[in-house]
């Protein structure tokens, strides 16, 4: 064999290599379109062009076959929407670890656009990047691939460290090594767990460690101001509200961010956006608790007065997440938002 078939052999196992060590996902888009425009085919084309620019996976784009199988179902993770079983199938069917899906909704004369990527062995959601009703026509639509990639890949962080494990990106809390799943909702990164940081001024439910597991602390305002690790804080009012409006306004909000179990009588959410609200209750003066099962209590950076401060909470009886104020010296969760 002459020495430029020779290195041209080695050229192609290193490249069958490198290849081989990223990840592959089958892009496609579902959902609504300008008429007669083709965009949901040409999203998807400019979109698969733009994870592979990326350089952190091998991507295929297979709409076609994605809009065959998933249909006008563009609802990921809504509530029946599309059942995980399917997702599965349509993954080992395309020989692929990862489904990115772009979804796109028309909303009072404009589009929506979701993009999410889903891990096919688990069919949970991984990352998610979405951009607002503003997009009128085909070419606003073309132009947005560059930007929905990157807030779909964009998984770094800070004050710790991030991996991917069992179909998700985890944040690694360098004070003590406790591991936290972490989400992509519209523009913010938050923590898809409840902080379980071992500070002063917090307690676990009951004073059992186990509900600590669960549920994570419970922290009085002051504690809770200060608890997140390096590159986290605590959300301040309107980060709270931005959260709403990412995934439908106030009004559904608690219906789509609590988790699939362990609500009271059975009045689980949909956990469409991956956020999984337990209900891990709050700790009162008296040294009292109350709520486990049925409520969800997060402090808010925002001081109410000098005694009091916001706190944002779902219940089992509601569908929407709600806020009120109450005693600093009370023990609620934390959920820490990327800065």
């Amino acid at each position: 064999m002459s020495k430029f078939k020779i290195i041209a052999t080695m050229l192609l196992v290193f490249c069958a290599l490198a290849m081989a060590q990223k990840p592959k996902v089958a892009v496609g888009a579902v959902g609504e379109e300008p008429p007669k425009s083709g965009a949901l085919k040409g999203l998807s084309s400019q979109l698969t062009k733009a994870i592979v620019k990326s350089g952190k996976y091998t991507a295929v784009d297979r709409s076609e076959i994605i809009l065959k199988q998933l249909g006008k179902e563009f609802k990921y993770q809504m509530s029946g929407a599309v059942e995980e079983s399917r997702i599965k199938q349509l993954g080992k069917q395309l020989e692929v670890d990862y489904l990115c899906i772009i979804e796109s909704s028309s909303v009072m004369g404009g589009y929506m656009l979701d993009v999410k990527l889903i891990d096919v062995e688990s069919a949970e959601l991984v990352s998610m990047g979405s951009l607002p009703n503003n997009l009128k026509n085909i070419e606003g639509l073309m132009s947005v691939a560059e930007q929905l990639s990157k807030e779909l890949l964009d998984g770094a962080v800070s004050g710790g460290s991030s991996s991917k494990q069992g179909g998700g990106v985890y944040f690694t809390d360098s004070r003590d090594g406790k591991k936290y799943k972490t989400v992509k909702i519209g523009s913010q990164t938050w923590m898809a767990e409840n902080l379980n940081y071992d500070a002063n001024g917090n307690k676990c439910y009951d004073n059992k460690p186990a509900n600590c597991e669960k549920y994570g602390r419970l922290y009085n305002w002051e504690t809770a101001s200060k608890a997140c690790p390096s590159g986290w804080h605590l959300p301040n009012e309107g980060e709270w509200e931005l959260l709403s409006e990412a995934v439908g306004g106030e009004e559904m909000a608690g219906e789509k961010l609590k988790s699939k179990s362990s609500w009271y009588n059975n009045s689980n959410g949909t956990d469409e956006f991956g956020f999984s609200a337990l209900p891990g209750g709050g700790g009162y003066s008296d040294g009292n608790f109350g709520g486990v099962d049925g409520y969800s209590y997060w402090w808010s950076a925002a001081e109410y007065n000098s005694n009091s401060a916001w706190r944002r909470y779902v219940s089992y009886d509601g569908s929407s997440m709600d806020r009120d104020n109450n005693y600093k010296f009370s023990l609620f969760s934390v959920r820490c938002l990327k800065d």
